[in-house]
């Protein structure tokens, strides 16, 4: 299996292989010789350009995959890893019978707008700023003067109901399964905050994504 992402891929898959190491030689005595998880994996990072432009990143005679930087890392400072920059990017998978997009973390995005032009489905993240501003408030017991770049982060740097609207009609998009809900809380029994933005201005279906969920 190779795993393909943005820069620090490479670093994931590794030092994950490096974590299961030990019992990885514990229980590999204990049955057939079989490959080691280090010949079975590897990483690819591909070259994603920084423009609205989808780059093409792998294709098969099943699907071919497209990805585009999004916005996630719009106003966080920039740390520079030992394997660069933190990017986020977005994937499409264009196989015979369906378009498929996932957004990953992003908050508005022209890239990613373009990313899902005409797509039959988009599993995109969705966020109640409200809620969430409230969890966070709860949790530090900070006021909001300190807690700005925490607020900046989740208004402009993940995506709102509303603005999720936006995004999948200028995008015409055929369906949209919201996932990654944000607070998404257990204690949650009212989930309309999280659909009512979006069909302000989106008519398509929309499904609220849960586990086993199958379309």
């Amino acid at each position: 299996m190779t795993v393909y992402g943005p820069p620090g891929t490479s670093h994931l898959v590794r030092t994950a292989l490096d974590y299961i190491d030990t019992p990885v030689n514990i229980h590999r005595l204990q049955y057939p010789p079989v490959p080691m998880p280090v010949e079975l994996f590897s990483a690819e990072e591909p070259r994603v350009s920084g423009d609205v432009e989808p780059s093409l990143i792998y294709e098969d005679e099943n699907v071919s995959v497209y990805a585009t930087e999004n916005s996630h890392y719009t106003t966080m400072p920039a740390f520079v890893h030992p394997y660069g920059v933190d990017r986020s990017y977005s994937y499409r998978f264009d196989t015979a019978d369906r378009s498929v997009v996932f957004s990953g973390d992003t908050g508005q995005s022209h890239a990613l707008a373009k990313l899902a032009k005409d797509a039959d489905i988009l599993v995109i993240e969705v966020i109640d700023l409200e809620r969430q501003m409230e969890v966070v408030r709860e949790m530090s017991g900070l006021p909001d003067s300190q807690l700005k770049m925490v607020m900046d982060h989740m208004a402009k740097e993940h995506i709102s109901p509303d603005q999720i609207g936006l995004l999948a009609a200028k995008a015409s998009v055929g369906q949209l399964v919201l996932t990654h809900v944000v607070p998404g809380l257990d204690s949650e029994q009212d989930i309309t905050p999280y659909v009512s933005g979006v069909r302000q201005h989106y008519a398509g279906a929309v499904q609220l994504g849960s586990d086993f969920d199958c379309l």
